[in-house]
């Protein structure tokens, strides 16, 4: 295993198997709290640049974690890791004594408000968590669907076009119905448009021009 993460007191400690593709978390005795969130940031920058989506997660000889730390771990770290990498599994090893298990109904309630789409199951016995994580199959990423782009009809761009030139400097964009295309348009009596803009004023105007001419004499 790679090792990402030890705190100084060695409470927190984060490693990456890359061979079954998961990270790795054990946490011992009392964690403080920058120690427990340092843990799961650094765990987060790593998976920036790898296609890792199941963690476990060993609380076996925990003895206390921070207030809110299962709050603050669903909130922001599960949250964050679902919007880096998409649905993935979570396993945790239960503490042998003092801690409760958390609420499994709290627990989604949470996560379904948040929208997070994840695998989560406790395990009392390390052996097992090892080999559900190891084995675990994810379903297929499915890509997000590219909307088709069209043209739009003379009779939206002539909808578009109702509203009178403003008097005063304004910039507005506006959206083609139907189409997902956005316009933006500036508009200035005063000559005084951003001089950094690559369309240049002329140009800016000239387009406006150009929709209306070919567009006013059609349906």
């Amino acid at each position: 295993m790679q090792a990402i993460y030890q705190s100084p007191d060695q409470t927190v400690v984060v490693l990456l198997q890359e061979f079954y593709g998961y990270y790795y978390v054990q946490l011992i005795g009392h964690v403080k709290t920058h120690y427990y969130r340092n843990a799961f940031q650094y765990l987060l920058q790593n998976a920036e640049t790898r296609d890792i989506r199941k963690i476990l997660i060993n609380r076996r000889e925990l003895q206390s974690t921070p207030d809110m730390g299962s709050r603050w771990l669903i909130a922001n770290f599960l949250l964050k890791y679902y919007q880096q990498h998409g649905a993935f599994a979570l396993g945790t090893i239960q503490t042998q004594k003092g801690l409760k298990k958390m609420s499994t109904l709290w627990r989604s309630e949470v996560i379904r408000s948040l929208g997070i789409k994840i695998e989560w199951e406790y395990f009392d016995k390390p052996q097992e968590a090892e080999q559900w994580i190891r084995e675990y199959q994810l379903p297929e990423i499915e890509p997000p669907k590219k909307r088709a782009l069209r043209m739009p009809r003379a009779s939206e761009v002539q909808e578009i076009l109702k509203n009178p030139i403003p008097k005063e400097k304004t910039v507005k964009e506006v959206k083609v119905p139907k189409s997902g295309l956005k316009i933006r348009f500036q508009f200035s009596p005063q000559g005084d448009l951003n001089p950094d803009d690559p369309l240049g004023v002329p140009v800016r105007f000239s387009v406006i021009k150009w929709l209306r001419n070919l567009f006013s004499n059609k349906s």
